[in-house]
């Protein structure tokens, strides 16, 4: 028992540091905000600043951010500039509509994600654009408009793919595969394609109980299970 609490306590201890860490770095560049008069270099802060923040000091961050944007785009700028400029804005924007998710106030999520993805639309920042999609997906789940958000969803899982990004992709299959909206055979799908894309780098133990059910008779991609199941065992 003795054990136990000080590994506890040392775990505590730990977080605590890590949490001052967190804490110390911001506010090192808040103070970097206020020493520079560089509008670009102010919006690379605050975007480190919105994307590392705790949820509910997003907008503090996120909407400085945009204004300053708005005032660069009116600027003579070089291309690379104007599109690193758009995708600040995007992301801001992005990181208001998951603020306002949390918060529950889903239409002005929903707003924000809309706003993201118009800045985007000729962006090739695709594993960007697929994160706002996926947002925007779960906040329709979340409001059960399940059809829509199947939608959003295989875009964001075309635009995973096209960044190859393996992480971003299987979130949106787990999502998939919990969607109300979507049969049971493209459910099943997306739970083996899920755990096919796992094999090398998830729990064992966890995706066996995902897969298992899929090697039943009654299954129809009962021929395909088994390949992940025999990797798994």
């Amino acid at each position: 028992m003795k054990n136990t609490f000080s590994i506890f306590f040392t775990i505590l201890i730990l977080l605590n540091g890590l949490n001052t860490f967190a804490n110390d770095y911001q506010d090192s560049l808040v103070l970097e905000i206020e020493k520079t008069n560089d509008l670009f270099k102010k919006s690379e802060l605050l975007l480190q600043i919105s994307n590392g923040c705790q949820i509910e000091e997003i907008d503090l961050y996120a909407i400085p951010l945009i204004e300053i944007c708005n005032k660069l785009e009116k600027e003579n700028l070089n291309k690379d500039k104007r599109n690193t400029i758009s995708s600040f804005k995007a992301q801001a924007h992005n990181n208001l509509g998951f603020m306002y998710k949390k918060q529950g106030l889903i239409e002005k999520a929903i707003k924000q994600f809309n706003q993201s993805l118009k800045i985007s639309e000729n962006s090739k920042e695709y594993g960007r654009i697929a994160d706002v999609y996926s947002n925007l997906a779960s906040t329709y789940q979340q409001q059960g408009e399940f059809s829509l958000a199947k939608e959003l969803d295989l875009k964001a899982l075309k635009l995973y793919k096209k960044a190859n990004d393996l992480e971003g992709a299987i979130a949106v299959y787990d999502a998939l595969a919990t969607d109300s909206s979507v049969t049971d055979l493209y459910q099943d799908l997306a739970v083996v394609l899920s755990v096919m894309h796992q094999i090398d780098t998830g729990s064992a133990s966890d995706l066996l109980v995902k897969i298992t059910p899929q090697t039943n008779d009654d299954k129809a991609w009962r021929f395909t299970a088994p390949v992940s199941y025999t990797h798994l065992t």
